[in-house]
Formats: structure tokens, C-alpha cells, sequence
């Protein structure tokens, strides 16, 4: 028989799946005590979740609860009503059941709420909402959603996201401001340029040299810029000089991290991994058990060829671009300085490199060198005290 699932949907829409199976008659949780007439769905009670409307769903049974504060079950008749003050802990009603499946869909919260769970001893899988799509069935209401979660959460093949420690969720939320603050200011950047050039005043492309050309612009009294002109660039000037101070912050904080963590400094030891890099990996693996072999982390951060074959012809295309576009953006950028800056006398890496490009254009030979260091990397974490060693090429002295 199909095993059943319970669901929940929080305000955030957070869908949660639990396998139960039809052979646990009796089941008892928050009040709720499942009937041994196995034909009998329907639960006893419910209540709501710290003020906010809580759904309990069982799929694909017929009988179900529905939102709104009420039970409803599959025909929509209303079985039990909540009432405004009841209040209920969403992980008291976990707390309370056995031990049993949880699988739920990526949404805010939804890592705080799988550690809470694992916690109580659940065994909780979060499922990209993509892979969850194929198994809706028709249309869309919150039983075919909860048949597909549950569907989806038992699949073998199933790939699922990595719950990450509160630290990993840490270190990431500071690679997000920090790609925040940097995308802030090159748009700043960009429009001070294009304000400049509104007046008839070019401006040096790079950051670096657009600092020292936009000082001289404003303090050039012969130039075309108006008089409101030059105190608008000046403010924007100070706001330029502000966001420099945060990003060097931030850009501070997460190397301290790196120097301070072990691990951080082991993945450094790979070339063009940095302290971005290695934290980044860090905070975005999350649980790395998921990966069977470094091939599946270079296949997660979309650094391998995506495939269109059938009929035993196999096409391969360019680099799927699938998993984190952050993390898969600091390795191409560390393989392009591994490119121009690697020793060849000294790194056997960088006659394989060579060898490549040879044969291939120079962004390939990137995107398969980004592959490599993320092959590495996994080799790096899954073994403990491992680093990377530069081997000189055979034939070679060091």
C-alpha cells in the first residue's frame, strides 16, 4: 500500500511532507491520535501555529486539513475549527511523533527548520522545487502539492539540498552583502561615469583609476560640469568612498574566518582558491556526504558540459551553469589567474594546462581547470588533514 504523508504549510509556504506508514495505527501526536480503522483518515484536533494560520495535510489520503483555520477533507467539508487565540510551536507537534521522514521544499527558513528537526530526530530531506514540479499530477491545490513533495521525497534518485550548520549559514550571509556592496558599486561607478559624460568629461574605465580621474574631474574648473553638477558627484564621491570602506570590512571579516578555520586553510592551499573561495565552499557545500565522488561536486556547481543526446548519439554542449553562480564564478576567476600566473616549472598542473590549450580555446581550458580545482576541492574536505601538494613535472627540478 502507498505509504501517506503529512504536510504542513507554514506562512512562508514551506511544504513538509512525512512519510507514515499505514502499519502504525494508533499514532498520537499534539492530540491527535490516528484511528485504527484503516479506511479512517481523519484526524482529532489542531491548532495554529505561534498566531498564524497552520495547515496539516495528510496525502494522499482522502481526508486532509486544510488553511483558513479549519479541517477540511477531500470534498471540502469541514471537520474541526481553530478558534484565534489557540497558539501552537510547529516543532512541538515534531517533537511529539516518532522519528519518521520529513521532506520538505527550498524556501526561507526552511534550513533553520530542518536542524530543529534533525534535532528531535527526524530524518528531514529538502527537495529544489523544480524537482518536485514533474510530480504534480494536474492543476494545483495543497493536496496535489503534498502528493508530489511526498513523492518526490521518497524517490531514490532523488537529489536533495545539503542542510548547512549555522555557521555555514553565517559565512554565506556574509558573501551575500559582500556581493551586494560590490555590485553596488560598480553600478555607483557606472552612473558617476555616465553623469561625467552627460557634461562632455570621459572617465578611465576600472575602478582603481576611476577614483583618482573623478577627483580631478570635479576640482577642473575649466571643464564643461555645471556648479550643481560637481556637488552632485562629490556626494556621490563620499557615498563611493563609503561603500569601499564596507566591502574592505566585510572583505576583512571573512578572511579572519578563513585564517582561523582549519579546513579554510587547507582549501587554500589549492591554486586560485583564496580566502573568498575556500569560505564560499565552505558555507555553500553544506553537508558533503552527498557527493559519492569529485566529479558530482564539479557536476553541482554546473562546471561540467550539458548534454542533449538520444539515439546513442551523445552531444555535448557548453558548461551546464547549474548549482551556485557565486561559488562557480570565484573558481573560473581562480583558474584564470591559475592560467597567467601558475609556475610550470614547479606545478605538474601546469603542464596539463598547457596541453589543453593547445587544443582548445582558452575559455575551455578555464571552465576545465575551474572543474579541476573543484574536483580538488572535494578530494581536500572529504579527507582530513589533506592538502593540496605541488608535484614539479617529471623530469623537472624543483
Amino acid at each position: 500500500m502507498a505509504p501517506q504523508a503529512l504536510r504542513i504549510d507554514t506562512p512562508q509556504s514551506t511544504h513538509i511532507p512525512v512519510t507514515i506508514s499505514r502499519n502504525r495505527p494508533g499514532f498520537r501526536a499534539n492530540g491527535m491520535v490516528r484511528p485504527v480503522a484503516p479506511g479512517d483518515n481523519r484526524w482529532i484536533s489542531t491548532r495554529e501555529v505561534r498566531g498564524c494560520n497552520l495547515t496539516l495535510r495528510l496525502a494522499p489520503s482522502s481526508a486532509s486539513t486544510s488553511a483558513r483555520r479549519s479541517f477540511t477533507s477531500s470534498a471540502s467539508t469541514p471537520l474541526a475549527h481553530l478558534s484565534k487565540k489557540q497558539s501552537y510551536d510547529a516543532t512541538q507537534f515534531f517533537a511529539e511523533a516518532d522519528p519518521t521522514l520529513v521532506g520538505m521544499e527550498t524556501c526561507p527558513g526552511s534550513q533553520w527548520l530542518a536542524r530543529k528537526l534533525r534535532e528531535l530526530g527526524h530524518d528531514v530531506r529538502i527537495i529544489p522545487a523544480q524537482f518536485v514540479k514533474p510530480y504534480v499530477k494536474s492543476h494545483k491545490n495543497d493536496i496535489i502539492d503534498a502528493e508530489a513533495i511526498a513523492e518526490a521525497a521518497t524517490r531514490p534518485t532523488m537529489r536533495f539540498v545539503g542542510i548547512k550548520e549555522a555557521h555555514q549559514v553565517d559565512l554565506q550571509m556574509l558573501h551575500r552583502v559582500r556581493s551586494r556592496l560590490v555590485k553596488g558599486r560598480a553600478n555607483l561607478i557606472c552612473q558617476m561615469r555616465s553623469y561625467c559624460l552627460e557634461h562632455g568629461v570621459a572617465l578611465r574605465q576600472g575602478a582603481g583609476v576611476f577614483k583618482l580621474d573623478i577627483v580631478r574631474a570635479t576640482d577642473n574648473l575649466e571643464n564643461d560640469l555645471t556648479d550643481r553638477a560637481r556637488v552632485v558627484l562629490r556626494e556621490l564621491e563620499e557615498d563611493l568612498l563609503r561603500l569601499e570602506e564596507r566591502v574592505l570590512s566585510v572583505s576583512a571579516e571573512i578572511k579572519n574566518i578563513a585564517d582561523r578555520d582549519e579546513t579554510a586553510r587547507r582549501l587554500m592551499t589549492i591554486p586560485g582558491v583564496g580566502p573568498l573561495g575556500a569560505t564560499a565552499i565552505l558555507a555553500s557545500i553544506g553537508d558533503l556526504t552527498r557527493f559519492k565522488k569529485a566529479r558530482d561536486v564539479a557536476a553541482w556547481l554546473g562546471l561540467v558540459p550539458r548534454q542533449h543526446s538520444t539515439g546513442g548519439k551523445q552531444t555535448l554542449l557548453g558548461i551546464a551553469k547549474r548549482g551556485s553562480s557565486y561559488v562557480r564564478t570565484l573558481l573560473i576567476h581562480g583558474a584564470r589567474s591559475v592560467l597567467m600566473h601558475l609556475d610550470r616549472a614547479k606545478d605538474r598542473l601546469g603542464l596539463w594546462v598547457d596541453e589543453l590549450r593547445t587544443r582548445m580555446h582558452v575559455n575551455k581550458v578555464t571552465a576545465a581547470l575551474a572543474a579541476k580545482l573543484a574536483r580538488v576541492s572535494w578530494v581536500v574536505l572529504s579527507k582530513p588533514g589533506a592538502t593540496y601538494e605541488r608535484r614539479a613535472p617529471e623530469g623537472v627540478g624543483v
